[in-house]
């Protein structure tokens, strides 16, 4: 793993340093505007409007990844200290996306924009972006998966270094959920030319979405989320009726353009 990017110790004491996590966070959300707004000048919409909406939207993801990790860990006092809520904490991508993509139709009206033209082009572009994303969670160490056999397996770090000082081998679910963002896009980028009513991209984003998360997820480890049965949580009965009410929304969608 290589948490750290950049360090550098200045004079007075200063010390510098750049982790790989904020960097790709940075550089996936600069990507994501780039495409977002070339995407909506492709539709003849604003490209301004369209980065106006990707930066409201995000805010709203991050607040939405927020509350889903709090949620999951029953720690509900956290909203009543909403300083230390968005300062520290770590971060559910499934809350951010869902409450992200809720907030579109909102910001499609204060901003002209037709709302599930605004979608397409979301959910479009995102899965590129996500997937540059998540090797910031490789590169961190965070986002593991479980223990796993070599050469499947990569080395992560542990914590304690006196109980582990080797770290254990896990699989690299940060780069099956990379892989699978970056499927994503090209079966989307495949289909968009050919699409039919508007609406029909954003909802083949969630159906992809929720179906690589809801194998990969018996891979991850630290998933917060209640036990159902035997390795079957909570987490993959919402991917899969998100991947179900998706499916049938897709379809219909496509029916009706035929």
């Amino acid at each position: 793993m290589y948490p750290v990017l950049f360090s550098l110790d200045l004079r007075n004491g200063l010390h510098i340093s750049i982790s790989s996590y904020s960097f790709m966070g940075v550089l996936s959300f600069t990507l994501w505007l780039f495409l977002a707004s070339k995407a909506a000048e492709r539709e003849r919409l604003s490209g301004y409007k369209a980065l106006a909406c990707v930066f409201l939207a995000t805010a709203a993801g991050f607040v939405g990844a927020r509350l889903g990790h709090e949620i999951l860990v029953g720690n509900f006092k956290a909203f009543l200290h909403p300083v230390v809520f968005f300062k520290k904490g770590a971060l559910a991508s499934t809350g951010g996306v869902i409450l992200g993509f809720l907030s579109v139709p909102l910001l499609c009206r204060l901003l002209a924009l037709p709302t599930r033209k605004a979608l397409d082009i979301g959910a479009l572009t995102l899965p590129l972006a996500w997937s540059v994303a998540r090797i910031g969670c490789l590169l961190a160490g965070c986002c593991g998966g479980v223990r796993g056999p070599y050469p499947w397996a990569l080395l992560f770090p542990h914590p304690d270094k006196t109980l582990y000082p080797y770290g254990d081998l896990r699989f690299p679910t940060q780069i099956y959920m990379s892989l699978a963002n970056l499927l994503t896009f090209l079966l989307l980028s495949a289909y968009y030319p050919r699409r039919g009513r508007p609406g029909q991209i954003v909802c083949c984003f969630f159906f992809l979405f929720s179906v690589f998360h809801f194998f990969i997820q018996f891979l991850r480890a630290g998933d917060l989320a209640p036990h159902v049965w035997g390795p079957v949580r909570f987490s993959h009965l919402l991917f899969l009726s998100v991947a179900i009410l998706s499916g049938v929304s897709a379809f219909l969608l496509r029916t009706r353009c035929d």
